[in-house]
């Protein structure tokens, strides 16, 4: 995975972020890539397309609780947006959230 995180990583975040929130994975998985079935599937070790992963990893980083840290040992993705310009951070590109993690210094 180019974002430097396993499939096992993806998953135990996506159910942290379950549990914490009250969904499904299922539920997670169609929020966060417009997929149902993406950790089922990384359950069962099978496969997923690296952007499908990717985009889901980044969600899951924009949209985590607050309050609740990010897991020890799971890399967390860039905050920043592809395509966008600009930014206190920015590297070129954009704070997307100008109240959320995205944006801290």
């Amino acid at each position: 995975m180019l974002i430097g995180m396993t499939a096992e990583q993806l998953l135990y975040l996506a159910q942290a972020y379950a549990d914490t929130q009250g969904l499904t994975l299922r539920r997670v998985g169609i929020l966060a890539a417009s997929n149902p079935m993406l950790f089922k599937r990384l359950a069962a070790g099978k496969g997923a397309q690296t952007t499908t992963v990717e985009r889901a990893a980044h969600w899951l980083s924009h949209h985590w609780p607050r309050g609740v840290p990010w897991p020890q040992g799971i890399p967390e993705p860039s905050p920043y947006r592809p395509g966008a310009t600009g930014g206190a951070r920015s590297g070129g590109l954009e704070c997307v959230d100008a109240s959320g993690r995205d944006c801290a210094p």
